[in-house]
């Protein structure tokens, strides 16, 4: 399969759900059109929050223009789900968590877990990590002290680096009893590695998913 099989599965789920209260093509449209409106909101409450509201309104424009955003809409296709987490994440990314005043292990905690929800996210889809790199300069941002800064980054870091690999070992294990371990694990790894090397756009486009 060209496209990822996380984000293919997680929107093939999300679809079948739907599929009992809608027939097909209207479902599709109405799962769709859901995904996509709902993304919107938290892309722009998420920008809004950090950078004002003319900021917000533009970035959702230039979104909303893009030709794989206004085609996917009546596609059975997982592009509007992948925009929707990306919208989640960069939301949750500017919640107002890194205030003055907030305790420091309540900070820690945080970026941990966030962090992990983003390691998560760039398994289903690579893409993604332009999300958390987006959340990673507006924590840092949080911050004046540059030893701060640096204890972010580690933080955010592995915590993404933590969620990728958890996320991957319950896929491995979900799928070894068919293959073995190691059969799936190479099988999931080299599935993601090579939507990195520049086809995401055609898989996520023209996946049978």
């Amino acid at each position: 399969k060209l496209l990822l099989p996380l984000s293919g599965e997680l929107y093939a789920f999300t679809l079948r759900a739907v599929l009992g209260f809608f027939p097909g093509e209207r479902a599709v449209f109405w799962l769709n059109l859901a995904l996509q409106a709902a993304g919107l909101v938290l892309f722009y409450t998420g920008i809004r929050r950090r950078e004002g509201a003319f900021c917000a309104v533009t970035a959702c424009l230039a979104v909303i223009f893009t030709s794989p955003f206004a085609d996917s809409i009546a596609a059975a296709e997982p592009q509007s789900l992948v925009f929707f987490l990306a919208a989640f994440l960069i939301w949750l990314g500017t919640l107002p968590f890194l205030e003055k005043g907030r305790p420091r292990k309540v900070q820690a905690f945080v970026l941990v877990f966030s962090g992990l929800l983003y390691g998560m996210g760039i398994l289903v889809a690579p893409v993604l990590s332009a999300a958390f790199l987006f959340w990673l300069a507006v924590a840092v941002s949080g911050f004046q002290l540059k030893q701060t800064k640096g204890l972010v980054v580690a933080a955010s870091v592995c915590g993404a680096v933590c969620g990728f690999f958890a996320l991957f070992m319950i896929c491995v294990l979900a799928d070894a009893g068919t293959e073995g371990l190691s059969a799936s694990a190479g099988k999931l790894l080299w599935s993601w590695q090579d939507l990195t090397a520049g086809r995401i756009t055609d898989s996520i486009l023209h996946s049978p998913s």
